[in-house]
């Protein structure tokens, strides 16, 4: 299954889903992504290192990927790759060139350390489910936490975009629940 949605702002999502991939004849797993493909901005002339003619235009889409999110105690990366483009009176691209990062999510460190009060939460081979339940038992105790929370009202968006895909790909609706 393959899916693309388009978000408020302009940004878009894509997800490939095979669960009967193989290779050689034997099951094949391959590493988990989430790739958001945001819209074309503006650069604005004190951001950029570039000298632009009268009429011309400098705008980046950034591309951002996090991959492994599923076990990133193994290995994950995040990967940013900007797309810059200079574009003429006309609009035509006159010059276009690529930037490529790689962010490790457990680097956060010296960062931290820079920002008086804070301590880094977890540890580098916790899941992406374990920082979710950590969140979760900070919000019911009343604490703090990351700040990084995901509400109801979000939780029912997510729910209801992989509703949508479930029934594209001509699949039947999970059950809902009747408790409340």
């Amino acid at each position: 299954m393959r899916a693309s949605w388009r978000f408020p702002g302009g940004a878009t999502g894509d997800i490939d889903v095979d669960l009967a991939k193989s290779k050689w004849g034997l099951p094949a797993i391959g590493i988990p992504a989430c790739v958001v493909k945001h819209k074309e901005v503006p650069v604005a002339e004190k951001d950029g290192n570039v000298v632009l003619k009268e009429g011309q235009t400098h705008t980046i889409a950034r591309t951002a990927t996090y991959w492994n999110f599923v076990a990133p105690g193994i290995w994950h990366r995040i990967d940013v790759l900007d797309e810059h483009f200079v574009r003429g009176v006309n609009g035509k691209v006159v010059k276009k060139w690529t930037v490529k990062e790689s962010k490790k999510a457990y680097a956060w460190d010296e960062k931290l350390k820079a920002e008086e009060g804070k301590v880094r939460v977890g540890e580098e081979y916790w899941s992406s489910y374990r920082y979710m339940l950590e969140e979760f038992v900070n919000k019911i105790k009343g604490k703090q936490g990351s700040g990084v929370w995901v509400d109801g009202q979000e939780s029912i968006n997510g729910m209801v975009i992989i509703d949508e895909a479930y029934e594209k790909c001509g699949l039947p609706l999970r059950p809902t629940s009747t408790f409340e």
